[in-house]
Order: C-alpha cells, then sequence, then structure tokens
C-alpha cells in the first residue's frame, strides 16, 4: 500500500517536470522565433543638450512588440543631433527626445558656446518689425543713446546723441513671435522678440541701454561675411565735421545752433513727475 502510494507520487512529480519543461521550451521558442526590428540603443549616458557622435550609439535588433513607436533606426537620425533629456545606457532611441541645432527652420538654434547667454532683444527696430530677420542670419547691433559727460578741458557736464555699433557678427538664435497675427490674414507673425548668444558681460551692456530706453536696430549681414569692421559712433559733431555743414556760416551762429542743440539734448535728459 505505501509503496504503490510512493511510486504515484514519483510519477506525478516526473509528470510535472516534463510538462513544465515542455511550457518552457515552447515559451523560449516563441520569444526566439518572435519579430525583431533594427533599433538605434545608447551604448553610453547622453546627457541633456550634448551633441551625439557615433560612438555614443549602435544598431541592435529588438522585439518589434517591445519597441516605442517613434523609435530611431539610423545613425543620420541622431548623429551631430542634440539630446533634450538625459539618456541613459542601453535605451532604445526615440525621435522626441533629438533636435537639429542648425535646422533654419526650428524656432531656436541650441547650440551656443560654453561662456556664451542666451538673450531675448524686442523686437521693436525696424528691420525685425518689418519680419526681415531670420533664424541664421548675422547681424551688427546698433544703438542711438543719450550720454552725458565730463569735459576733460572744462569739467563741464555736457551731453550728446551718439549712435555706434555695440557689437557685431551676432548670429540670430531664435524669433520669439506672437501668438496672433499681427494683421488679419496676416501669413507670417512678427517677431516680439530676437534671441542672441552673447558674453555675460555683453548681455549686462545690452541689458543696460534697452532699460535706458535707447534705441536699436539690426544691420543685416550678406552670407559668409563674418569679419569685425572698425567704425566710428555718430554725432551732431561728426556729422558737421564730415559734411563741412558749418563752413559757410558765421562761427557766432555755428556756435549758438550747438548750444541750443545741446539744450535740447539736455531737456530730453531731465526726469519727468
Amino acid at each position: 500500500m505505501t509503496s504503490g502510494i510512493l511510486l504515484a507520487l514519483i510519477a506525478g512529480l516526473f509528470t510535472f517536470r516534463a510538462i513544465n519543461d515542455a511550457m518552457t521550451n515552447a515559451t523560449t521558442a516563441a520569444v526566439d522565433e518572435a519579430p525583431t526590428i533594427p533599433v538605434l540603443v545608447a551604448t553610453a549616458d547622453i546627457s541633456a543638450r550634448e551633441l551625439v557622435d557615433a560612438s555614443k550609439v549602435t544598431v541592435k535588433r529588438a522585439p518589434a512588440h517591445l519597441v516605442p513607436e517613434d523609435y530611431l533606426d539610423s545613425l543620420d537620425d541622431v548623429v551631430a543631433k542634440m539630446a533634450t533629456v538625459p539618456i541613459r545606457a542601453g535605451e532604445i532611441l526615440i525621435r522626441s527626445r533629438f533636435v537639429d541645432p542648425t535646422d533654419k527652420d526650428a524656432p531656436i538654434l541650441y547650440r551656443i558656446d560654453s561662456d556664451d547667454v542666451l538673450i531675448a532683444v524686442p523686437a521693436d527696430a525696424l528691420m525685425s518689425s518689418l519680419n526681415l530677420l531670420k533664424v541664421g542670419d548675422h547681424v551688427d547691433l546698433a544703438y542711438t543713446v543719450a550720454l552725458e559727460y565730463t569735459d576733460k578741458d572744462t569739467g563741464e557736464i555736457k551731453s550728446t546723441t551718439s549712435a555706434f555699433l555695440s557689437l557685431q557678427n551676432l548670429e540670430v538664435k531664435g524669433l520669439v513671435r506672437s501668438q496672433t497675427p499681427a494683421e488679419e490674414g496676416a501669413g507670417l507673425l512678427k517677431p516680439e522678440a530676437v534671441l542672441l548668444a552673447v558674453s555675460q558681460q555683453d548681455a549686462l551692456m545690452i541689458k543696460y541701454l534697452i532699460d535706458t530706453g535707447a534705441s536699436m536696430d539690426f544691420f543685416v549681414r550678406p552670407p559668409g561675411v563674418d569679419a569685425l569692421s572698425p567704425t566710428i559712433p555718430v554725432d551732431a559733431e561728426y556729422l558737421v565735421d564730415r559734411f563741412q555743414l558749418f563752413d559757410s556760416l558765421p562761427q557766432e551762429l555755428v556756435n549758438e545752433i550747438i548750444r541750443r542743440q545741446q539744450d535740447i539734448n539736455a531737456s530730453t535728459e531731465e526726469p519727468t513727475d
């Protein structure tokens, strides 16, 4: 009796193991036979805003049912592209996590030098208000500002209005546009701000000029022209000397004209209540 029960238990154990092995083999075979597709996988950690090179990605095959919908499968899709979020080694790469930093149609060029900062300049200048600026354009930044200074010879405080190039050969990194067209039926949206990459010191200078109400405009450079041009700030004295405006006038009248212009400059500097 006891030996019969023991034999039955042993037979049952062998039967269970046989069934379990058969099911495991069937599952393994099913996995091995599942369709696979080539995908791009990170071979090393990729930080946000890092430009991807070929050494950090590779092509592997993965089960199709485990691959995200917007997966990437070609090195051309990521090499020289910029990651917008951190990516861990082993992750399948997806299209929505990369941008092209040189895409002229993108709202912002993401690539800037490590020593620069991104600033927004109001787009109320004539060039930008006419909607002529494009991302990737190289521009010179010109300001006209009323200044007070101390005459070195007399110690007298004087004022003048001067136009000058504050910075040259800046690349337009982005155009921040309005949410609605400026005019009914307008096909293009006019920008509200122009994004530029400059050093921190230059950013402070531009902030000062903006905060003090200096008038600003952009001079657009021809493509490929990167050389800096020596310029002289332009004020009333410069115009008089260049065009010899008062050569035929009595000196007393010239002095009176200059004095009145200085009075006008000084009155525009006075604070209003």
